[in-house]
């Protein structure tokens, strides 16, 4: 058992690292995002569907690294505390060790005992050491994630302590970035995650924490981006803080409406909204997401508040399906129905559709609106972009132009080394018939020419050419010669891949310029 607690851990060790990896790699896809029709998602879209994903596999983790250690070491028995840690924490002292067993013993069996360092950050009331700590430890974040409630109850005031952290949250005497900022991004994750946790305890917020509270709250009111979707951490983090530190009432109801207009695809969100007490505007929430054009978010709150009687479904589905249709023709339209812009309108309609699609399937929705009609479309959608042509060749000649003036050069060569023709003319014809010569020499000069323009080693092969741009942008490689011959001539060097203008590999798409409705995303629906 501990091997294989142990294979876990070092796999889970690596998620951080490898999702590192995968922005890099999205980063350098971006530019050439216009040759992947169906590249629409945004980094924040995979990132919260990596980290939901994270959360779920570390806590199933925990839980089973409890399991395995109750039965073994009774926490009754303070010298049963060799619970193996990662990190730096295998090697805690036995004092930390029996803080950490009662902290499991004291009724809270859901609680993991934390590691020393952050006992020891929480007992000195060092927020920001604490949340520095927590942006540091990349690698052993998911540890650190289902620790932090049990250390911070062992903090003497919790709120104080937390509220201390979110120092950083806005950069003072500084133009606002935003989640932009890579830096101040990882500020504000670990803040929104010493939030959540935070509410997980249920401090006892005082008085005088609850005022420096609230008079950060509306400094930060000041400073947000207000209705900027671009930024949903300064949100979700916003709204996190308004409920652990009990400032519902000093904000109008409809401002926090607006907030959860923009975090409402956070796993989170439902939740949330619970927490702060937004039952009653959950109606407003959803009108306002359907007025956005994020139906399917709409029908997320609709389903978590049973509110199917007073929005049904269906209706709203078809609406984003319809949606889906005019976004589609508006982006060929501004494209002018370039190759580019037709394959990018069909890709964010076969998007919205296989989301259309998700949503009921989960829902069972399938006796009210089937989905034949939908597959149909896709279907309809992705024979067109395979039996689209691309844009025409470029001319064959101009690749080979400077071959073709050097055999013109040789040929001037030798007709000016030619000997004079001799008068005999019926010895000259008996001699060039003994030769197998015309009169005019035409066969020796094309015999050149042909070494010129024939000869394979001087044309490139088409693979050459479809093999480094497949390799580039993903497209598949072409055979050697589009007739079958493995010598193909210069009219076939472009054939596999036709010329296609600068502006389609520079140019990156972005789903936001067409207001493209919200994609189903597993990962936060319909959490």
């Amino acid at each position: 058992m501990a091997t294989t607690l142990e294979t876990i851990s070092e796999a889970l060790h690596q998620i951080d690292t490898k999702k590192e990896n995968l922005k890099k790699a999205f980063d350098e896809l971006q530019p050439h995002s216009s040759l992947i029709p169906s590249f629409s998602l945004t980094w924040s879209d995979l990132d919260s569907h990596f980290t939901s994903i994270q959360n779920s596999l570390n806590e199933k983790f925990q839980t089973l690294k409890t399991l395995d250690f109750s039965p073994n070491q009774p926490s009754s028995s303070p010298h049963s505390t060799t619970h193996p840690q990662p990190g730096p924490s295998s090697s805690s002292p036995s004092s930390l060790n029996e803080k950490r067993v009662d902290t499991v013993s004291n009724g809270d069996s859901d609680l993991v005992p934390p590691r020393p360092e952050l006992i020891a950050y929480c007992e000195k009331m060092d927020g920001l050491g604490l949340r520095k700590y927590v942006s540091d430890a990349t690698k052993e974040r998911n540890e650190i994630r289902v620790e932090l409630p049990g250390a911070i109850r062992l903090a003497p005031d919790p709120a104080a302590m937390i509220l201390d952290a979110m120092e950083g949250f806005f950069r003072p005497n500084e133009k606002n970035k935003g989640d932009k900022d890579l830096e101040l991004s990882s500020v504000r994750r670990s803040c929104v995650l010493l939030l959540e946790k935070l509410s997980a305890v249920c401090p006892n917020v005082g008085v005088e924490t609850k005022e420096k509270a609230n008079t950060l709250a509306l400094e930060w009111r000041g400073k947000m981006n207000t209705g900027d979707d671009e930024n949903p951490l300064e949100s979700l983090g916003f709204l996190h803080f308004v409920s652990v530190y009990g400032l519902v009432s000093e904000f109008n109801m409809d401002e926090l409406v607006d907030n959860f207009v923009i975090i409402a695809r956070y796993r989170q969100a439902v939740d949330l909204c619970r927490k702060i007490g937004l039952t009653d505007k959950v109606p407003d929430l959803i009108h306002k997401l359907i007025k956005k054009g994020k139906q399917l978010l709409a029908i997320k709150f609709i389903f978590e508040y049973e509110l199917t009687d007073k929005f049904p479904p269906v209706p709203l589905l078809k609406d984003y399906v319809k949606d889906s249709k005019k976004i589609a023709k508006k982006v060929c339209k501004e494209g002018k129905n370039s190759l580019k812009s037709l394959n990018e309108a069909a890709a964010k309609e076969i998007s919205a559709l296989k989301s259309a699609i998700k949503v009921i399937e989960e829902r069972k929705l399938e006796s009210e609106y089937p989905q034949e009609s939908l597959q149909k479309r896709i279907e309809q959608l992705e024979k067109q972009k395979a039996s689209r042509k691309r844009p025409p060749a470029a001319p064959a000649a101009k690749p080979t132009q400077p071959q073709h003036q050097l055999a013109k050069e040789k040929q001037k060569q030798q007709s000016g080394n030619k000997r004079p023709r001799p008068d005999g003319r019926l010895s000259q014809q008996s001699h060039l018939q003994s030769t197998h010569l015309s009169s005019d020499g035409s066969a020796s000069y094309v015999s050149s020419s042909a070494a010129l323009y024939g000869m394979p080693a001087l044309v490139p092969s088409p693979a050459a050419y479809a093999g480094s741009l497949a390799g580039t942008h993903g497209f598949a490689g072409a055979p050697l010669g589009l007739t079958g011959s493995p010598t193909g001539t210069s009219s076939h060097l472009y054939a596999a891949e036709p010329y296609v203008p600068s502006g389609y590999y520079d140019r990156t798409t972005s789903h936001g310029g067409y207001d493209l409705p919200p994609q189903y995303h597993p990962s936060y629906y319909p959490q």
